[in-house]
């Protein structure tokens, strides 16, 4: 099986989806590489995520190989989670798995994409932000954040989202543009925009497990 690089920036962001979207589901193995990436410590191959069972080596080393790039990198990463190959993958695995989602469908998809999040205010609960494409829009609160990015204020900037913490602080126009418009092309993502149109997602109701993840894993 071939061997592909992963730089330590994209490393780190893999950690930070690990966390975000397994809850306190992590093995030992995965938690340690988790801490290790998001420690920005070196992590030159991404073979530990060969046996995942949401299928993320392969999907990053398709998004990787689309891009014509022999090393995962931030963008590769960035550009994977907020996909129509996500999202296909997210819908694969509640169907495989037959889990019972934690909520309704629509919310699921929301928030299991990677989304650049507009944040227009705070609360003690968390940040809360709005995503906004092709003409709607829909809000989310109880944003978590990692203790890197404890203490900036990020309101009125436009982060990278993944189902309940902020995935990344600062990101380039470019990149987010290029998001919107791959997720536009998300059918079941846009019926989930259309339903929720005008709306608000409180996601601390069932993002409570990710923050004693975050906490426990000192991250």
């Amino acid at each position: 099986m071939e061997t592909w690089k992963i730089t330590p920036g994209a490393a780190n962001l893999v950690g930070r989806l690990i966390v975000s979207c397994h809850e306190l589901n992590l093995d030992e193995k995965s938690k340690a590489i988790a801490c290790k990436a998001m420690g920005n410590e070196s992590v030159c191959e991404i073979d530990f995520l060969q046996a995942d069972k949401m299928g993320l080596y392969d999907n990053l080393l398709a998004t990787a190989k689309d891009l014509s790039k022999s090393t995962i990198d931030r963008e590769v990463v960035i550009k994977c989670f907020g996909s129509r190959r996500h999202e296909q993958s997210a819908l694969n695995e509640v169907v495989e798995v037959g889990q019972k989602l934690p909520v309704q469908l629509h919310i699921f998809l929301l928030v299991h994409l990677l989304i650049p999040l507009k944040i227009i205010g705070q609360t003690e609960d968390g940040l809360i932000g709005e995503y906004c494409n092709d003409g709607k829009s829909v809000k989310i609160e109880n944003i978590l954040l990692f203790k890197d990015d404890l203490g900036k204020d990020l309101t009125g900037k436009t982060v990278l989202f993944h189902y309940a913490p902020v995935i990344q602080a600062e990101t380039d126009p470019e990149i987010i543009a290029y998001l919107l418009e791959e997720q536009k092309k998300c059918a079941h993502f846009m019926e989930a925009l259309e339903d929720y149109n005008g709306k608000t997602i409180k996601i601390g109701e069932f993002s409570k497990a990710i923050k004693r993840t975050i906490k426990n894993m000192e991250l």
